[in-house]
C-alpha cells in the first residue's frame, strides 16, 4: 500500500501527469525553475535514496542468509578435505624421506607436490636490528640506507647459513659470524591438487 503522503510529496509541482505516461518523456521535459521544483527534486532523490537503501538492506540480509547457510553446508566437507590432504602429507613425508627424488607423486585423481626450501637468514627482530646495524656499520657501509637501517635484501645475498661444530650459523662473505640474525629452518611444503 502506498503512503498517501508520499504519493503526494512525490508529484511534481505545476506538472499535470496524463495517465500512462512514461517517466522518461517526464525527465526529458521536467525543469528546475523555483524553489518548490527544485524542492521536488530534492524529494525525489531522497525517495529514491531511501528505496536503495531497503534493497540494499533486503539484499544483504540475504546474502548474510545465503553465508550463514554455505558455511553451516560446507564446515563437514571443509574438514574432510582438510583431514585427507593431512594424510596424503604425511604419506608423502615418509616416501620422500625414503626416496628425495619423489617430489611429485602422481594418481588419476591427484597430485601430491612437494617443495622444500633450505635453511637461510631470516630478517631479524625489533630487538635485534641493532647488533645487526652495529656489525654491517663495521663490516659493509654501503649496505645502510640513510634512515639508519640495514638494506635487508641486499644483505642477505652476502650471507649464508653454514655448521658448525653441530651448531648452525649465519656467516657473511668474510666468515664472520653474523649477530643478530636468526635462522629459517629448512622446510618442506606439501600441496594437493586434485583433478
Amino acid at each position: 500500500m502506498v503512503n498517501p503522503l508520499r504519493e503526494y510529496e512525490l508529484e511534481a509541482p505545476e506538472l499535470e501527469i496524463v495517465e500512462g505516461e512514461q517517466k522518461e518523456e517526464i525527465k526529458q521535459r521536467y525543469e528546475i525553475t523555483s524553489l518548490e521544483s527544485l524542492n521536488w527534486a530534492f524529494r525525489q532523490i531522497a525517495n529514491a535514496q531511501a528505496e536503495l537503501k531497503k534493497n540494499q538492506a533486503l539484499a544483504d540480509a540475504e546474502i548474510d542468509r545465503i553465508k550463514r547457510w554455505q558455511e553451516d553446508e560446507s564446515k563437514s566437507h571443509l574438514n574432510t578435505v582438510e583431514f585427507f590432504q593431512h594424510l596424503i602429507a604425511e604419506y608423502h613425508a615418509k616416501e620422500l624421506a625414503e626416496n628425495p627424488k619423489k617430489k611429485t607423486i602422481s594418481t588419476s585423481y591427484g597430485k601430491s607436490k612437494s617443495t622444500t626450501s633450505s635453511a637461510q637468514p631470516d630478517k631479524p627482530t625489533k630487538v635485534d636490528e641493532e647488533k645487526l646495524l652495529e656489525f654491517v656499520k663495521a663490516n659493509n657501509e654501503e649496505l645502510i640506507k640513510i634512515t639508519e637501517e640495514v638494506k635487508w635484501g641486499e644483505f642477505k645475498e652476502t650471507l649464508q647459513v653454514v655448521e658448525i661444530d653441530g651448531v648452525e650459523k649465519v656467516i657473511n662473505e668474510n666468515g664472520q659470524d653474523v649477530p643478530g640474525v636468526t635462522i629459517k629452518p629448512k622446510n618442506t611444503t606439501f600441496k594437493v591438487e586434485t583433478v
